[in-house]
């Protein structure tokens, strides 16, 4: 019998003009990812890893056995990336030579410019919704749909696409993921930093430690920065994909 899954499907951006060391120890970080879930959305992420495989170094797949959160996972999974950019260990260490005067304020200031203007890592995700009568195979409606939409995307300007078996919600849903792109492409480095650890549940007072950046500037740029809209984008594409669901249920 199968069943109704989501696959995504995801390589990292530029993989090839990342220092070894680096992508390396990224590579490791998002080997993480499903524990990092489980632990900051016990709830949500209850049996929600089907399975988590890498394949040539930078692409990964995903799948789902709730197949409404692919979207929230696609997101979680790009602002994941944006926390494993090398800028917290690098603001650690610029907070400990201040303390231990090792750095004047001048050249704290410089350093810190020098982190705003850090390119983040990023990802493209494609996001297969469909059936599945073998997870263990990697083959299926929704394994199919998954690929087929990263290699659409790889010769694309964007960054995540979603393809289902229901055709008549399809264009709806990349609407509605091509507005979360186009919000999250107006962040700067900073900004995408923020918002990766808000939507990761990191409490206000150690975002700012940890993007060293002060209270009031967490919470004005969580206001500018539409993370509220994203939310509800999230919700509403969640909604349109359960009520696909009951319809089978009928």
């Amino acid at each position: 019998m199968s069943n109704i899954i989501s696959v995504i499907t995801s390589d990292i951006i530029g993989s090839s003009q990342i220092p070894e060391f680096e992508l390396k120890t990224l590579q490791e970080a998002i080997a993480f990812f499903p524990d990092i879930c489980k632990n900051k959305f016990p709830d949500m992420c209850e049996d929600l890893f089907t399975s988590f495989n890498n394949y040539r170094g930078d692409e990964y797949q995903i799948v789902l056995s709730k197949p409404e959160l692919g979207f929230r996972i696609a997101v979680l999974l790009r602002l994941y990336m944006y926390m494993r950019t090398p800028y917290g260990e690098l603001n650690k260490e610029l907070q400990e030579n201040k303390k231990d005067n090792k750095m004047t304020s001048k050249e704290a200031m410089m350093w810190k410019r020098q982190l705003n203007c850090n390119r983040l890592y990023d990802i493209r995700s494609s996001i297969g919704i469909g059936s599945c009568s073998d997870v263990l195979a990697d083959n299926g409606e929704a394994f199919v749909l998954s690929g087929h939409g990263l290699d659409a995307l790889k010769s694309q300007q964007h960054t995540f696409t979603v393809d289902t078996c229901w055709k008549e919600v399809n264009e709806q849903l990349n609407l509605n993921m091509e507005f979360i792109e186009m919000i999250m492409s107006r962040w700067t480095p900073v900004q995408g930093r923020i918002a990766a650890y808000h939507f990761m549940n990191v409490p206000r007072e150690k975002i700012t430690k940890k993007v060293f950046v002060t209270h009031s500037a967490v919470s004005q740029a969580l206001k500018v920065m539409n993370t509220n809209l994203i939310e509800r984008i999230i919700r509403s594409s969640e909604d349109i994909i359960r009520a696909k669901l009951n319809t089978l249920a009928v």
